[in-house]
């Protein structure tokens, strides 16, 4: 119930989502900075402002995740990564790779099965299909039981093992490609 309306409302949600952008809560910003482009002219300045604070909100979230997982706190990167993609428009999901990078959480986490359907949310959605094959075929090797007439499984420790390297070899291309992106 903010302001009177209109213009005015969408000069309050603005100014509210650039004070929690202030105070590191890029969540809750990214809400009140979405309410502005409902509440203003899409060729407004003020609306444009707005999708230049919620591009910057996804990037410092996008970011926080990923130091978080680098660092090893795995449900901090989850939380981040969700809050993320509960946000993001189709276009931007594919380019921040979220669904991705929510496997590659899930994996460290021995959430097999979750880290499944992300990868096949990612695949979906066209986001590094590559790498999401690669996974997508370890984890099945992890989760399928041995139907008969097959070869012989690798013992699940091995799989693991490549598992762990792949998620490595993902999340270390994940973080490149959007420190080369946010350089440029």
């Amino acid at each position: 119930g903010i302001g009177d309306g209109g213009k005015s409302f969408a000069k309050d949600a603005y100014l509210i989502g650039r004070q929690y952008m202030r105070l590191r809560r890029y969540g809750e910003a990214r809400e009140w900075l979405r309410r502005v482009g409902g509440k203003s002219d899409d060729l407004s300045v003020l609306g444009k402002l707005a999708e230049a604070q919620v591009r910057a909100c996804n990037g410092a979230l996008l970011a926080d995740g990923d130091s978080r997982f680098a660092a090893g706190d795995y449900q901090g990167a989850r939380e981040r990564y969700a809050r993320l993609s509960q946000g993001l428009r189709g276009s931007e999901a594919v380019g921040h790779a979220v669904f991705l990078r929510s496997a590659c959480v899930y994996c460290k986490l021995r959430d097999y099965e979750y880290a499944r359907l992300s990868v096949l949310h990612s695949l979906k959605s066209e986001q590094e299909t590559d790498h999401a094959l690669a996974l997508l075929e370890l984890l099945q090797s992890l989760l399928r039981p041995q139907s008969e007439g097959a070869p012989a499984p690798q013992p699940g420790k091995q799989i693991e093992t490549r598992l762990t390297d792949r998620v490595a070899v993902v999340m270390a291309s994940l973080r490149a490609r959007t420190e080369f992106e946010t350089a440029t």
